[in-house]
């Protein structure tokens, strides 16, 4: 249907496909003429069977549908292009939160619940990744395939799943719960790289990173290979907009902690390891005093000494900062370090974090969690 829209609304679609006819299914694929139609068949199918699906099911296939929709590639329009990718990456937001809260609660899910949620979490990681090739070389090589495998995984769940099948504990599934965690962090990785490309600019964003020339021998190109891929992956693990929204995705779940916490000295701790990391890790370094490098402690995302670089003028106050945590650990016990100085923490004190604490127990014959 797109491509016979196409052909009627775009002279040149004729030619184009004769000539290049697998580059112009992918282009046909990444219009609205199949974006918007997917998109509302989709939601307009969960609304109807709304009813007759769980709670859980309809939420996923919901999120799905306005992802769908929110494609940047629908419209030939910048300021749409802009909206699109961050109303869609506050989505996905949004239900990562929503999940890692659901498993927190009720400890299980139906066996085809947990594979669905890992097809997903793999559709959007390939549709992330490929945003950001669009952004940077206007390629929908790779979204437009995205988009197929995830209107793929909506029609395979909707029509052969049985989200009612036997359940199981996904804290001792730990294999699931390992390609669980590596798939969220994936996807959020490459939407974080999104934010960036669409803050900064694509190519701007590649230029700052400074990565090396690939080329040469081939001891060069596995060096410069290896070189460029930590420089790449710290750049965006420490860019503003990823520490952005893995503080709210995780800021949200240690929300839920302090709403469940009854004392209130753990309130207040909970509350002031928020205010850290929102002004030591994200407001101050990034949008007060960006140009941070020569001042201690600011912009040091993950601990003592983590972002702050080696240098003479940084040497008497890291060693104070180990001093200080030193007499802090004597007075006060070890976990000082963890509730002070490292904002990490608040990364992994929401709920879903604390179920895995006790992820030692084994899922009996019946099917029961048991220590």
């Amino acid at each position: 249907m797109s491509i016979d829209f196409n052909l009627i609304t775009a002279n040149s679609y004729l030619h184009f496909l004769f000539l290049q006819p697998l580059n112009a299914v992918f282009q046909a694929v990444s219009t609205y003429w199949f974006v918007f139609p997917m998109a509302f068949e989709m939601l307009i199918t969960s609304l109807i069977l709304k009813n007759s699906l769980k709670k859980l099911v309809f939420i996923i296939f919901a999120m799905q549908s306005l992802v769908m929709l929110l494609m940047p590639t629908a419209i030939n329009n910048s300021l749409y292009a802009r909206v699109a990718v961050y109303l869609s990456g506050a989505i996905m937001t949004g239900f990562f939160i929503y999940i890692f809260e659901y498993l927190y609660r009720k400890q299980s899910l139906h066996k085809t619940e947990g594979k669905y949620i890992l097809q997903l979490l793999g559709a959007y990681t390939l549709m992330m990744a490929g945003v950001f090739i669009w952004q940077y070389s206007k390629n929908v090589y790779l979204i437009s395939a995205s988009m197929i495998i995830d209107m793929i995984v909506y029609l395979n769940g909707l029509l052969r799943y049985n989200f009612d099948d036997k359940q199981f504990f996904w804290i001792t599934a730990r294999r699931w719960s390992v390609l669980y965690m590596t798939m969220v962090f994936t996807s959020e990785f490459f939407m974080g790289l999104t934010f960036d490309a669409q803050y900064y600019g694509a190519g701007t964003y590649l230029i700052s990173m400074g990565l090396a020339l690939i080329g040469g021998s081939i001891i060069n190109i596995i060096s410069a290979s290896l070189y460029d891929f930590i420089v790449f992956f710290a750049d965006v693990a420490l860019s503003p907009w990823f520490l952005i929204m893995m503080g709210i995705e995780m800021g949200s779940l240690v929300v839920f902690k302090i709403r469940t916490t009854k004392q209130i000295e753990n309130k207040i701790r909970l509350i002031l390891m928020l205010l850290a990391y929102a002004l030591y890790t994200v407001i101050v370094p990034s949008f007060l005093i960006p140009n941070n490098s020569m001042i201690p402690f600011i912009g040091w995302t993950m601990g003592i000494g983590s972002g702050g670089p080696v240098a003479p003028l940084l040497i008497i106050p890291m060693v104070l900062t180990y001093v200080i945590s030193g007499i802090l650990s004597l007075l006060f016990g070890s976990r000082q370090l963890c509730s002070v100085f490292c904002s990490a923490p608040v990364m992994y004190q929401g709920t879903f974090y604390d179920s895995m604490k006790n992820s030692t127990g084994r899922q009996n014959k019946q099917g029961n969690y048991t220590k």
